[in-house]
């Protein structure tokens, strides 16, 4: 039930990566668990992202009020 990304040459990304089909959203994958959501802990740096089965899911939030204020 895990969800990964794949780039152009087919291995999985991982870490802090920016895609350009969701209009150059930020997305957060360990490896070894898929997507995050929530509040992540990245480069000792608190991130949002997104929790939603919206069609932004694991998108992170920038510029913008995350749903606990």
């Amino acid at each position: 039930g895990a969800w990964y990304a794949f780039g152009a040459d087919g291995y999985a990304e991982s870490g802090l990566f920016r895609d350009a089909g969701y209009g150059g959203s930020w997305f957060y994958v360990d490896i070894n668990s898929g997507m995050k959501t929530g509040w992540q802990l990245v480069d000792g740096i608190w991130r949002y992202f997104n929790p939603v089965s919206d069609g932004r899911q694991g998108s992170m939030f920038t510029a913008s009020r995350t749903p606990d204020g």
